[in-house]
């Protein structure tokens, strides 16, 4: 039903508008460091955007799939989905970090030419890939969770996260050590935080929701 499309679909295209609003608080951030690092941030941007596309589109498989074996009344296979997507996000995105950590000054060549802001771009992707498997639990529960019916939870949670509390981290945190790795330190620590919340939000929904016997 419309209803039903709407509860579901609705917020799932606000948790995108969420994450691209919390990167203008970044952005603003950034700004203070000179017009390299603006550029050099904007460049790692436009790479970070093609980095999580796998990880954003096995999420949308698990919606599918979670969905497909509640329907069926099979929980078994709903658990072993969430947990074959997750294996499949891990191994795609530790091949896709492994890919732009090696070649990443290749990758800021691409999109401009001055070498300070290459090597500020360089320096930024090699703080902060290695820490994208912390984005995993995120992006395959919420998948899970929408594929259960329940999408509204997780966009707060992702609002809160994501948006409310990296902008804390700018407002509150960056003054008391000011440098751009600082900065960018907001984003693993929000995903860590946003993690134990959706895996509490999950463990809760699951237990109150499960069947006695599948």
């Amino acid at each position: 039903s419309l209803s039903m499309i709407l509860k579901l679909g609705l917020p799932s295209s606000i948790q995108s508008a969420i994450t691209a609003f919390s990167n203008v608080f970044v952005q603003s951030y950034i700004n203070a460091f000179g017009s390299a690092c603006m550029a050099g941030y904007g460049v790692y941007g436009k790479i970070d955007a093609f980095a999580l596309i796998p990880v954003q589109s096995i999420s949308m498989s698990s919606t599918t799939f979670v969905g497909q074996n509640i329907g069926a009344s099979r929980w078994d296979r709903v658990m072993q989905s969430i947990r074959d997507c997750a294996l499949m996000m891990f191994l795609t995105l530790g091949i896709v970090i492994a890919l732009l950590y090696t070649g990443a000054e290749f990758m800021q060549s691409l999109f401009i030419t001055d070498p300070d802001v290459i090597l500020i771009g360089v320096r930024m992707m090699h703080f902060l890939m290695p820490f994208y498997f912390l984005y995993i639990p995120i992006e395959i529960l919420f998948g899970a969770l929408r594929g259960m019916g329940d999408s509204l939870l997780p966009t707060l949670i992702t609002f809160f996260g994501v948006c409310v509390l990296r902008s804390a981290w700018g407002i509150f945190i960056v003054p008391l050590h000011h440098t751009v790795n600082m900065v960018l330190l907001g984003f693993p620590v929000t995903w860590i935080v946003s993690d134990l919340a959706f895996a509490v939000y999950f463990y809760w929904y699951v237990q109150r929701n499960k069947p006695d016997k599948s």
